[in-house]
């Protein structure tokens, strides 16, 4: 989890300059809009995208001047060889159901 808080020099808060943050994260075309009821805070997206046998969800989400990105990976095989791989739709969910109780838990803007 990676959480950023947008403060003006004086220390209050600063959703501009999240906003700012947000517009960066979607030029990143891989990340889209989450399905209908899913999306979080003011704004959000998600992403998923393997890489050398690395599975990667990722959710982000702005709300007020806090941007929160939730990264979800794993890779590998058990012991046996068997491929410990997850459907793309769980790691997703995953990191879906993380970002809303970070959401539930942040509070107000500061």
């Amino acid at each position: 989890m990676d959480v950023a808080l947008n403060l003006r020099q004086d220390g209050s808060p600063d959703a501009g300059l999240a906003k700012t943050g947000t517009d960066l994260q979607f030029r990143d075309k891989r990340m889209q809009a989450p399905p209908p009821g899913l999306g979080l805070g003011d704004q959000s997206g998600q992403l998923y995208h393997e890489r050398l046998g690395l599975q990667r969800a990722v959710f982000y989400f702005r709300e007020a001047n806090a941007e929160i990105t939730i990264s979800y990976q794993g890779m590998g095989s058990h012991d046996d060889g068997s491929d410990v791989r997850r459907p793309p739709e769980e790691l997703e969910r995953t990191a879906h159901d993380v970002a809303a109780e970070a959401l539930q838990r942040l509070g107000p803007p500061r």
